[in-house]
C-alpha cells in the first residue's frame, strides 16, 4: 500500500467505525530552518491510546510517525512508520526499516470490537 495523508484519514476513519473513538488535530510549526504541517489522529478505546501522525514539509515527501500512549501497559515514544495496513480485525504497523539489515519492527493491533 502507498502511504499518504489521504491513507491515513481513511484508516482513522475506519478505526473509527471499529470502536475507537477520533479526535483530529492540525498544526503548522515555524522554525528557524523550516516549517512543516501536522495532521495528529487520536484514536481511544479501553485501555488504548496511539496516535497516528502525518507530518508535512514543502519540498519533501510526507512523513508518517506512531505513539503508543497506552495499550494494556504497553507505551512507545512517537516513531517513524515505514508502513501500515489495516483490515476488519486489526491494523498491523512497521517501523522504518533497518536499511543494513531490511529487520523492521513489525506489530498487530487488534480492533477493540473484534
Amino acid at each position: 500500500m502507498e502511504m499518504s495523508p489521504d491513507y491515513a484519514e481513511t484508516t482513522a476513519r475506519a478505526l473509527a467505525r471499529s470502536g475507537y473513538s477520533l479526535h483530529k488535530t492540525r498544526s503548522t510549526v515555524s522554525g528557524n530552518r523550516a516549517t512543516y504541517g501536522s495532521t495528529q489522529y487520536e484514536l481511544r478505546a479501553p485501555n488504548r491510546r496511539f496516535v497516528l501522525e502525518v507530518v508535512d514539509q514543502e519540498g519533501e515527501p510526507s512523513r508518517y510517525f506512531l505513539e503508543i500512549g497506552e495499550h494494556h501497559g504497553l507505551r512507545t515514544v512517537s516513531l517513524e512508520l515505514d508502513s501500515w495496513k489495516f483490515g476488519d480485525r486489526c491494523i498491523e504497523f512497521r517501523y522504518v526499516t533497518d536499511p543494513r539489515t531490511g529487520g523492521a519492527v513489525t506489530f498487530i493491533l487488534d480492533h477493540p470490537e473484534a
